[in-house]
């Protein structure tokens, strides 16, 4: 049944999709996953009462799942209805203290609260306390990151990073802060080490990582095949041709920075350092 309603929800009849998925559920009592399918199915169909209706008596006929609560919390959420998240990502936790999710939703309702101490209070009990700790690390590492709380944010990364080595969205934070929000010249250096894995990597973003956190360690003549490779796997990436046009304009290329540097602003897409390219864009054509 999850099967037939996956292959009919891709297909747009979402209907039978959720049919499939309510089956499902009979098959699964208290599962996450076809829960989870057939909630989507009813927030696309826009039946977001029914989905409510739906978690609420699942939630209650099976008292010790922790699923449909932190599902209800989602769409409480959603709906800016903060206390009742919090409610139900509390009463889920509770039914599992070991799963990381409903810390984070208890975070989030934090933030959209505008309680960041709070936020950080909840993913830190998360810590102690969850199976997974990675999703919980990463939370802390952005809301470290969007108070400027740099240092603190690299070490919750690099912990994600410990735990998971192969976790590229980790090693790729940890090596893009240590290159743009360090100016140290050792932090720079261990951010060329952190990225050096990207090298070979099909990723236009995680070469372009490596790429930019070479050029900022003072390598602009390495930097730059690195950066064109990026950009010739995304050919349209606003931040990369900016990339490549900085190291171009570092290294006296000064035409061709033009043009990679015009082509980006030229975009109209907002990108990390786009002020940077603005004054740059700006110096080379007075001169």
């Amino acid at each position: 049944n999850m099967a037939m309603g996956l292959v009919a929800e891709a297909e747009s009849r979402l209907p039978e999709a959720l049919g499939h998925y309510r089956r499902s559920m009979v098959l699964d009592p208290g599962g996450l996953g076809p829960l989870e399918s057939a909630t989507r199915v009813l927030v696309t169909l826009r039946r977001q009462p029914d989905a409510v209706r739906m978690l609420v008596d699942d939630a209650t006929s099976h008292p010790r799942s922790p699923y449909a609560l932190a599902l209800l919390g989602d769409l409480y959420l959603r709906s800016k209805r903060i206390a009742e998240a919090e409610k139900a990502f509390h009463e889920s936790a509770e039914r599992e203290p070991r799963w990381w999710l409903p810390y984070r939703g208890m975070a989030h309702a934090a933030i959209t609260r505008g309680d960041l101490a709070r936020a950080a209070a909840v993913l830190t009990t998360g810590l102690e306390r969850a199976t997974d700790r990675v999703p919980l690390l990463m939370e802390l590492g952005q809301l470290a990151e969007s108070q400027g709380k740099y240092a603190d944010a690299v070490r919750h990364y690099e912990s994600a990073l410990t735990a998971e080595p192969n976790f590229d969205i980790a090693r790729q934070k940890v090596a893009t802060l240590l290159s743009t929000a360090f100016t140290d010249e050792a932090s720079r250096r261990r951010a060329v080490e952190v990225a050096k894995p990207f090298a070979e990597s099909n990723s236009a973003s995680l070469v372009d990582t490596y790429g930019w956190a070479r050029f900022k360690s003072g390598d602009a003549t390495g930097a730059l095949p690195v950066l064109e490779r990026a950009l010739a796997l995304a050919p349209q990436s606003p931040l990369i041709k900016y990339h490549v046009g900085a190291v171009q304009l570092a290294l006296g290329q000064k035409d061709a920075a033009r043009g990679n540097i015009d082509a980006a602003l030229e975009a109209g897409a907002r990108f990390p350092g786009i002020d940077e390219a603005k004054a740059a864009a700006a110096s080379l054509a007075s001169r």
